[in-house]
Parts: structure tokens; C-alpha cells; sequence
């Protein structure tokens, strides 16, 4: 239902109940550019309304209605309630509440370089340009424009009216209740001019917090002579193969030494020097007063030098970290040929248990006969050749028991003997069960050399099981864990139910 039009005259925006009856009004759709006629003496039981005269009404009719009806509503608007402000600025929002402001005039169609507002407003804090979307977000450049020459802008969305009675949107309207958006707000400058202001005396004040704590600090490093030298730890990467290797090594760990002597060099609003002499080697130490910028003065000085920056928090402490370590080269060095020495016993250690996989077929003909020897003296079968029962088929793969270097059925038999033969409902440690297994099958030799250079470096989760004694049996017990028969904790685990019973061919 259409209750706005364009005058033909005056191509001003008319309202049914302020034009004559009929074709007098001389309005048209400025939808469709029909000529539209005024029934505005309508019965109680139907609205005023415009009809059209010679096309029917369409969509694009309603589309521009509703359009026309919230540029009436700011038109003609004795107040506006600004929607609150809310941006982000430097990794802050920056906020100011709704404001309800007196309307002192509005403009419809406004030029404004090569752009035309549809509303424009006039209030006590100027000019406000009003956009309405209906089926269309305002354009780009126009946004851009209103940005750029810091136009105070809103976009006020009424494409979910589209399907709805044009009342519904007029109230809305009326209450303000329609969703908007500020394409350039208001008070955008004056909040971004208070919040630097509060910014520069915040870098004061924590600029002199920090001068006053190193201060502090330095006062009592010179008093008692005493440092605490920062950890340092390299980052290494080698390439064997196709294979790329990488690793935090720690290189020098925390240590507190005594200082024959230290005293202050120098005293900027960047940073404090102090200078320490350990017999005749000399350490600076650097308090920074502002954080990721190292001063020139600090980088060109030669010899050991750390430096104390300042936390992002304000509420935690300042960091310690090494800028430069000549005397940690050769221990840098070697610890770079221990890290590639590693790197090469995992490419090993990969290799082995490649090797103990693709040999399964191998090490079933080599072990078989030894394992049908044991089911039939635990009476878990009397077949001559038995098969093996669902918790032994569990798993095709068990890469974590290579070491052990026999069919992974009859080490996996083994390790259910061992498990029984300890008390049910106690813990078994993990260790005790593989040295326990180790005293059965011979370890590959390879094993202990490994264990010995990598046990200590491992971090992924599938290495782990490869070469930690815990880790290896605790991966090995997975089918007897999912069958509830063992309770895998911590440190160990324990037996609920007999384990070698799960291998009888009954079960």
C-alpha cells in the first residue's frame, strides 16, 4: 500500500492525507513513474492510500515506498536519537552513548560533490547525513567520500520491511528501532583526539614507572655485585634426505654469578648502562625503557651484553634476554653438532622401525613356532597351528615394540605373562614391565644408544611411543586398555582382569 508520492510539480515528497482526492493530487510512482491516484476519503475500514492509474504495482514500487517512507520520516522528524558510537582504534574501542538531538532542519536529495544524500539534517552538533538501504548497502565510494571528508554519516537498513505492512516500519522508524550503522560517526575525531591525549600521558607515566624500577634495580645490582645471567636457547634446522628436522635447544641455562665490579655508563631517556666486570671479562647490562626498539648505543657495543625490556603488562615483570654471547660461540657450536648428531639418530630410528615393519612376514616364520609352544603350555590353545584371537588382530601395526625385534604377537604374548604374574588391582610401573619384557627378548642394539641420545629430546606424541620406556608399553597395552581388561595411569597401570585370557582362541 502506497502512502507516499512524488508531486509532478515540485517533485517534493507528499503524504495521502496532504494532497486532493483522486487525479488532482497530480503525484506519480517514482518507482514505476505511473500516475498515481489520491484516495484519501477512504471508509475507517481501509487506509488512505495511492492507487495507480494505468500499471499495476509492483515490487520496485514498494521498494521505493519504503524508501520515500524514511526519507518522510527524517524529513519531517522534530528529534533524532543518534545511535551509540562504537569503533576500534590502536586496539581499543572507543565508545559514546546514544544522544537525542533537536532536528533544526532537514534537506531531501542533498548534493554533495558528485554524490546526493538522501536525507540530510541539521542539529546543534551539524550537519548529519542520513542513508537508506532497501535492497542496496550504500556505495562504496560514497562511503569512502563521507570518510574521507569526515561527513558524520548513518545507514539506517529496512531491507527486512521489504515483506512486511509499510505501518510496521514507520513505527519502528518513529522508535528508532530500525538497525543502523555509522558509516562515519560523529564524534569519530574527538574520541580518537582524547583517547591519543590519554595515550601520550600514559607513555609518560609508564615511561617514568619504568625509569623509577630501573633505577631500583640498578642501585641494588651495584650494591651487591650480583647478576643472574638469562637462559638462552637457539633454534636449529637441518635437512637429511627429504626429511626437515627442527629444535629449541637450550644453550646456557639460568646461572646467578658474582661480579668483581659494576658501575654506571650512561643514563638516556632509552635506556640505562650498567658496565660489570667479572676478573677480565666484561658484561653490559641493559635496562631498555621502551619495548622492541634496541637503541643504536646498545647494538654497536662488543663483548656480552644483556638487556632487561620492559613486559607489555605493566602489572608483570620485566624480561632478561642475551643481545649478544661471544663467549657462548663454541658452546653454541657444539650444541648445533649434538642437535645434527641427533637429528641423524632419529633419521636411524626411523629406519628401524621401517625395517621391523616391513619384516613382519620375516619375523612371523622366525617366531611363530616359539609362540604356539607357549599358548599351548598356558593352555590357551591345543591346536597345532593356532590362530590368533581378536585382541592380538586388535592392531595390524605395532611400530612401538621394533626394539624388541621379534613378531610383535609373541612380544605382546609375553607382555600379557608378565602383567598377570603381578598382583591384580596394584600398580605396575611401566619401566618394570619393559625391563621385565627386556629380560625375555633381546633388545635391538641399536635400542640403548638411541634411547640414550633422543629420550631426553623427544616432544611429539608419536615419538614418544618409539623410544620412552613408559610410553612404549603404555602404547603397546591399547587393546587390553579398550577392553577394559587394564587401567593405564600415570606412572603405571593396573590389572582388572586376567590379560592372557583375552588371547584364547574362545575369546
Amino acid at each position: 500500500m502506497l502512502i507516499y508520492a512524488l508531486s509532478r510539480d515540485t517533485n517534493k515528497l507528499e503524504h495521502i492525507d496532504s494532497v486532493p482526492n483522486g487525479l488532482k493530487c497530480n503525484c506519480f510512482c517514482s518507482g514505476c513513474n505511473d500516475a498515481l491516484v489520491a484516495k484519501n476519503n477512504c471508509s475507517s475500514s481501509r487506509s488512505n492510500h495511492f492507487s495507480h492509474y494505468s500499471k499495476d504495482e509492483n515490487r520496485n514500487c514498494l521498494m521505493t515506498q519504503l524508501h520515500l517512507a524514511a526519507q518522510h520520516h527524517f524529513l519531517n522528524a522534530e528529534y533524532i536519537t543518534l545511535p551509540e558510537v562504537s569503533f576500534l582504534y590502536k586496539d581499543e574501542f572507543l565508545t559514546n552513548k546514544a544522544i537525542n538531538l533537536k532536528v533544526l532542519s532537514a534537506q531531501l536529495e542533498t548534493k554533495m560533490d558528485r554524490y546526493y544524500a538522501d536525507v540530510t539534517i541539521e542539529t546543534e552538533i551539524g550537519t548529519i547525513a542520513i542513508e537508506v538501504c532497501v535492497t542496496h548497502k550504500n556505495e562504496h565510494d560514497k562511503t569512502a567520500y563521507y570518510q574521507q571528508n569526515k561527513i558524520a554519516s548513518i545507514e539506517y537498513d529496512l531491507s527486512s520491511y521489504l515483506s512486511k505492512d509499510i505501518d510496521e516500519a514507520i513505527k519502528d522508524l518513529n522508535e528508532y528501532a530500525v538497525e543502523s550503522t555509522w558509516l562515519y560517526e560523529w564524534c569519530r575525531d574527538e574520541l580518537i583526539q582524547n583517547h591519543n591525549v590519554f595515550l601520550a600521558k600514559e607513555k609518560v607515566r609508564i615511561h617514568q614507572k619504568r625509569q623509577r624500577s630501573a633505577k631500583l634495580s640498578m642501585t641494588k645490582l651495584m650494591f651487591h655485585k650480583r647478576i643472574t645471567l638469562p637462559d638462552l636457547t637457539q633454534y636449529f634446522k637441518h635437512k637429511i634426505g627429504g626429511t626437515q628436522y627442527s629444535e629449541n635447544v637450550s644453550v646456557f641455562t639460568q646461572k646467578e654469578i658474582q661480579l668483581t665490579e659494576v658501575f654506571e655508563v650512561a643514563s638516556t631517556q632509552k635506556y640505562s648502562l650498567l658496565k660489570g666486570n667479572l676478573n677480565k671479562h666484561i658484561i653490559w647490562i641493559a635496562f631498555l625503557l621502551e619495548r622492541n626498539q634496541i637503541p643504536d648505543d646498545i647494538a654497536k657495543l662488543s663483548g656480552s651484553v644483556i638487556i632487561q625490556t620492559p613486559s607489555i603488562n605493566e602489572n608483570e615483570q620485566a624480561t632478561w634476554s642475551w643481545l649478544k654471547y661471544p663467549r657462548l660461540a663454541r658452546r653454541i657450536e657444539h650444541t648445533k653438532k649434538q642437535f645434527i648428531n641427533r637429528c641423524k639418530l632419529k633419521k636411524q630410528l626411523k629406519r628401524n622401525v621401517s625395517w621391523f615393519l616391513l619384516n613382519t612376514d620375516n619375523l612371523y616364520k622366525k617366531d611363530y613356532q616359539t609362540w604356539s609352544n607357549w599358548m599351548k603350555k598356558n593352555k590357551l590353545s591345543s591346536q597345532v597351528y593356532p590362530k590368533l584371537s581378536y585382541v592380538l588382530r586388535y592392531k595390524k601395526e605395532y611400530s612401538c615394540l621394533w626394539m624388541f625385534n621379534s613378531w610383535h604377537i609373541l612380544t605382546l604374548s609375553y607382555l600379557t605373562e608378565i602383567i598377570d604374574s603381578k598382583p591384580q588391582n596394584s600398580i605396575i610401573s611401566y619401566r618394570d614391565i619393559f625391563d621385565d619384557l627386556a629380560q625375555r627378548i633381546d633388545l635391538h642394539e641399536d635400542f640403548l644408544i638411541l634411547e640414550q641420545n633422543l629420550a631426553d629430546f623427544v616432544i611429539k606424541d608419536d615419538d614418544k611411543s618409539l623410544i620412552i620406556r613408559e610410553n612404549i608399553i603404555e602404547e603397546a597395552l591399547l587393546p587390553f586398555r579398550e577392553l577394559m581388561q587394564i587401567l593405564c595411569l600415570h606412572d603405571g597401570c593396573k590389572r582388572i582382569n586376567p590379560l592372557m585370557s583375552s588371547l584364547s582362541l574362545g575369546n
